[in-house]
């Protein structure tokens, strides 16, 4: 059942309690153990990356949700910064290279754990923003 918007400050120290908010959320809709540990990295990825580069500016909201659709955990990431859509960022090729850079490997990651992974651009709370939703099967 879809649930409220929870709003956070998209600041660095505020990461630990958006994550603990969300597999708190998790564990009470009955995802298990394991898939927990692939919804945690995953999740890390995309809201790391929209506190780190999402805003310019000092106003930096973030939406969070996650609730269960059938057997599925849905996890839904709102932001209002610029337009960004990370499903069309360059993938780096797997297994890295010698003398590869680090980093690079979120989006990658996010689509190996999660089943499904959409991005729209749209009207949230009437205005533009960012919008991410992925999806697991919660067993």
């Amino acid at each position: 059942m879809e649930t409220l918007w929870k709003r956070y400050e998209a600041v660095p120290e505020n990461y630990d309690i958006i994550r603990d908010d969300i597999i708190e959320t998790a564990k009470k809709v009955g995802v298990s153990t394991a898939k927990l540990t692939k919804l945690e990295l995953g999740f890390e990825e995309i809201v790391v990356n929209v506190i780190s580069y999402a805003y310019d500016t000092e106003n930096r909201p973030i939406l969070i949700k996650g609730y269960l659709v059938g057997d599925k955990f849905r996890i839904e990431v709102v932001d209002y910064g610029r337009q960004y859509n990370p499903l069309d960022a360059p993938q780096i090729p797997y297994p890295p290279k010698i003398n590869q850079p680090p980093g690079g490997y979120g989006v990658f990651l996010v689509k190996q754990f999660f089943e499904s992974v959409t991005y729209e651009y749209e009207e949230i709370e009437g205005i533009l923003a960012n919008h991410l939703t992925m999806e697991l099967t919660a067993k």
